[in-house]
Order: structure tokens, then sequence, then C-alpha cells
């Protein structure tokens, strides 16, 4: 893989490929939940195509500790797929 410096971040360039559909799906959805009021905050996990993991959050109107929790039922959901 052909990488390229851009300030203190390190581009590397991955081959083309169609995102993942129920990704997509998923993200859709999620996004029209929240601007329809029905998600308060938001926890990410994600794997990416250079096999690296992606977290994020936003705390928007919720508590810590449900997203939290939340987190703990997802992995308790991967665990048992």
């Amino acid at each position: 893989m052909n990488g390229k410096k851009h300030g203190a971040l390190s581009v590397v360039a991955l081959p083309e490929r169609e995102p993942p559909a129920d990704v997509v799906a998923l993200l859709e959805d999620l996004l029209a939940r929240t601007k329809a009021g029905e998600i308060a905050g938001l926890g990410v996990s994600a794997s990416c195509t250079d096999r690296g993991t992606l977290t994020a959050y936003a705390l928007g109107d919720a508590e810590i500790p449900v997203l939290v929790t939340a987190c703990e039922r997802l992995k308790l959901r991967l665990l048992e797929e």
C-alpha cells in the first residue's frame, strides 16, 4: 500500500470497493431515527478496511452509564453471533 503524510496523519490508499450495503443501511436508519428525535446519544465501534478499528461517541443528551450499558449489550450480541 502507498502511504502519504499529511501533518500528523498518515493516509493510506486502499483499493476502491463498494461499501457494505448492510452497514450503509444501518447508518441511514440511525441517522433517520436521530433526526426523528429517537436517539439522544450514540457510541460507535467500527472495523475498518485496513484491519484497524474506529471508536467514537457523541454524548448529546444521553448519560454516560446508559451508553456504557449499550456498549456492553453490543459486546454480548457480537459474542453470541
